[in-house]
């Protein structure tokens, strides 16, 4: 039965489906499972009842964090068990051409059909993470500047499209990629008067917002309450329509058969920061908050013996994901270098809890990765802000601020956590340079993940 001895088959049948949801731009606490933000001073809405009935049939990760802010990079190590420094994609726009095999490719060796549906350009082909994958479906039709999207209705529909064609008896791997939350915060005007509407709010309901016009508001000293919560309240808004769409996500594959026997896998590539992080506000990349780092993951197994309603409260990395799902499966794991945490799940209590430096836990880097390097003589990531989290402990560093300054004012372990991070640095590629093409690079810059490019 699940969990049995890793490396060796823990199902009683054949191979039970994978289903894996990515939430771009989802941080932790947009699930009602976990902590909602502070700043919205009114009552609103629950924000994810299919997220939350997931965790509360399932498990969930209450310390779960990505290793960058940002999309490619991120969703590089959910598939590949490496850290940026490991796979060297620095942000998006830089393919990945490593030869280490991803998830997609490890299990389509064991006889899955591998269906890929994805909201955004950023994950397009030629990205490189199609790799595996039998069907990858990146057709994109909304534009938004110079970036192409689609809705989470739209990502939902081309899944059914996909599988209502499907001529085969094999176990499926899904990969399912939402956009929603990244922005522009543009929710269904039912989410938005939702979350929006009430009391001194109502006027706001049906009010435009941009992150350039809030931050002008801010730099000059007029951003009101209202200015800060309706950006967050928009937020959450596009976090409700996602998991509204999730759960007809779910519904359409039950009704299909595909979760009579499935390891559903929900996570994010990253978070968001929202009014508490000043000149960062509504953005990531810059830094390595919980905002923008602490992310959901949750495990639910259906006719599989997943542990129901518990959470973890341990600290893991993303790079640790891939191989999680290789042992949960009963393979022998094969991806990255990272450890696997399938052991949370296992029956009985888990012995290694977070007390480091009492007790071995493994760490967690981040390395922010923006602004954008043009040039350097080292990775692209090595100037921006840096951190570790271990054992319920933190420490980050921005390059502008010299460790030693800082450590006159942290606790004795804060100079072991950044000489950690210090050694992870060592381990860093070359400088990568810019291998996209004309239209990614304008993509890119007007998302702001890149300067523009001169006009010499």
């Amino acid at each position: 039965m699940f969990f049995g001895t890793l490396g060796v088959s823990c199902f009683a049948t054949a191979a039970p489906h994978v289903v894996v949801i990515s939430m771009d731009t989802t941080r932790a606490s947009a699930l009602s499972c976990y902590e909602l933000p502070t700043g919205i001073r009114r009552s609103i809405p629950q924000v994810t009842p299919n997220l939350d009935g997931l965790a509360a049939n399932g498990t969930r990760f209450a310390h779960f964090y990505t290793h960058a802010p940002t999309t490619l990079n991120s969703h590089t190590t959910m598939f590949t068990g490496l850290d940026p420094h490991e796979h060297g994609v620095p942000s998006n726009g830089y393919p990945y051409t490593q030869p280490n095999s991803t998830f997609a490719e490890r299990l389509k060796m064991e006889g899955y059909q591998t269906v890929a549906v994805v909201g955004a350009s950023a994950l397009e082909k030629a990205m490189g993470l199609d790799r595996g994958f039998d069907v990858y479906d990146d057709r994109l039709s909304q534009q938004h500047r110079k970036s192409y999207q689609d809705d989470a209705s739209g990502v939902v529909q081309r899944v059914f499209q996909q599988l209502d064609g499907r001529q085969s008896d094999t176990p499926l791997f899904l990969f399912v990629h939402f956009y929603d939350p990244h922005g522009p915060l543009t929710p269904p005007l039912a989410y938005r008067q939702a979350f929006v509407a009430g009391g001194a709010f109502t006027p706001l309901a049906t009010q435009p917002w941009s992150r350039g016009a809030y931050m002008r508001r801010v730099q000059s000293g007029n951003a009101t309450v209202a200015d800060h919560e309706l950006g967050t309240a928009l937020y959450l808004a596009e976090v409700a329509y996602m998991d509204a769409q999730i759960g007809q996500l779910l519904k359409g594959l039950e009704a299909r058969g595909f979760l009579n026997e499935a390891l559903v896998v929900a996570t994010a590539d990253h978070g968001q920061n929202l009014a508490e992080h000043g000149r960062n506000a509504f953005s990531h990349g810059f830094d390595v908050h919980s905002s923008v780092m602490h992310v959901p993951l949750i495990i639910r197994g259906f006719g599989l013996s997943v542990p129901q309603g518990r959470v973890v409260q341990r600290t893991f990395g993303m790079s640790g994901l891939a191989p999680t799902m290789e042992a949960l499966l009963g393979l022998p794991v094969r991806l990255g270098q990272a450890r696997s945490f399938a052991s949370a799940l296992g029956p009985g209590p888990v012995w290694d809890q977070d007390g480091w430096p009492s007790r071995p836990t493994v760490p967690v880097f981040m390395e922010a990765t923006r602004p954008y390097m043009e040039e350097s003589e080292t990775w692209n990531n090595l100037q921006t802000a840096r951190g570790v989290r271990i054992g319920g402990l933190k420490a980050s560093v921005q390059p502008s601020s010299p460790a030693a300054a800082l450590s006159e004012h942290q606790p004795p372990w804060w100079g072991l956590l950044t000489d950690m991070v210090q050694q992870w640095d060592l381990m860093a590629p070359n400088f990568r340079e810019k291998q996209f093409a004309e239209d990614t690079q304008k993509a890119l810059e007007a998302l702001g993940y890149i300067e523009p490019s001169s006009s010499d």
